[in-house]
């Protein structure tokens, strides 16, 4: 039997997943959909849950939720013991997966990104690259197709985390593309510090009355492990429209969010079983052109919610693709 160290940034927690169900949502569990992606590509190459020792097809998963403080200890890549190492560390975002690196745990590592650096060019790096950084000035310009009457984009970042400096980059650049389009900073540095400082930037509005500002969230993992939190504040409160640059938030409930750019967690999860499965089945990190395997321009989703348009009182634009019903 193998065990998968799955790590994530979010609430505190530690979750043993040996079956199915354990994918399931619960009150205090949110699964990532990076595992449920993980699974179903694993399941295709003969793998299924059991706990058979003998096993090389038989996998648990131990995954962990936890604060950027407590990527400095080693025990969080470890299993739930926090004692032993698993088989390979998945990590879901480029600051976990450079903390795993950290702690020298002689132990493979597969990790989403968005452009894996030099640094992780080398063993025990590999994974996947969502290009969610190359892609955030497009990401800028679908929210802008998508919310026509927007004149003010504020963008949700941490200037003390590279992935969203080079980011915000990306989004500077379509703005001052798009003739000087207002882009202000909303810089939050500290989660604690979130919902006051959305509350303090964002002017709320109406329904049905013109919509002239948005929010477009970038690729931070703090950010996305709080995407609910956002989501309820930004338009549920606010009536202001968020933008993301995952698509699993965007459904067709009036409690989704308005729009997103970029590939599923699912998918990427199924790319990056052919990194775990290398890793499992060879006892080696894939090399050269394989050890990052980059998401295709085809598997990006431009998705919208028409419910939630609703909801907010807006008027989708005319050249996007139809809503998520």
């Amino acid at each position: 039997m193998k065990t998968i160290v799955a790590v994530a940034i979010g609430a505190i927690g530690t979750h043993v997943i040996t079956k199915k169900e354990d994918l399931n949502d619960a009150p205090a569990r949110k699964v990532r959909r990076y595992l449920h992606g993980l699974v179903r590509g694993l399941n295709r190459r003969g793998y299924k849950f059991g706990a058979d020792p003998t096993n090389n097809k038989h996998f648990r998963i131990v995954f962990r939720l936890t604060n950027v403080a407590g990527l400095a200890n080693a025990a969080t890549f470890k299993d739930e013991t926090g004692m032993t190492n698993g088989d390979v560390i998945f990590c879901m975002s480029t600051r976990v997966t450079k903390e795993a690196g950290d702690r020298n745990l002689g132990v493979p590592i597969v990790g989403i990104v968005s452009e894996p650096p030099a640094t992780f060019q080398v063993d025990p790096f590999c994974g996947v690259s969502a290009k969610r950084v190359q892609k955030a000035g497009d990401c800028f310009d679908n929210f802008r197709l998508a919310v026509p009457t927007l004149t003010k984009i504020f963008v949700l970042g941490n200037s003390n985390y590279n992935v969203s400096n080079r980011a915000k980059a990306k989004v500077t650049a379509a703005a001052q593309n798009a003739g000087n389009f207002a882009v202000p900073d909303i810089d939050v540095t500290a989660i604690a510090d979130l919902e006051d400082m959305l509350a303090a930037a964002l002017t709320a509005r109406t329904k049905n009355a013109p919509c002239t500002e948005g929010l477009l969230v970038l690729p931070v993992d703090m950010f996305l492990s709080r995407a609910r939190k956002i989501i309820d504040l930004v338009q549920s409160e606010l009536l202001v429209p968020t933008f993301f640059p995952v698509p699993d938030w965007v459904t067709g409930k009036p409690s989704s969010a308005l729009g997103a750019y970029g590939v599923p967690q699912r998918r990427c999860g199924v790319l990056m079983a052919e990194q775990v499965h290398s890793i499992l089945a060879n006892n080696q990190i894939p090399q050269g052109a394989n050890r990052w395997i980059e998401t295709p321009d085809y598997d990006l989703e431009f998705s919208t919610s028409a419910a939630a348009a609703a909801e907010l009182g807006i008027t989708l634009g005319p050249d996007i693709p139809p809503p998520e019903e």
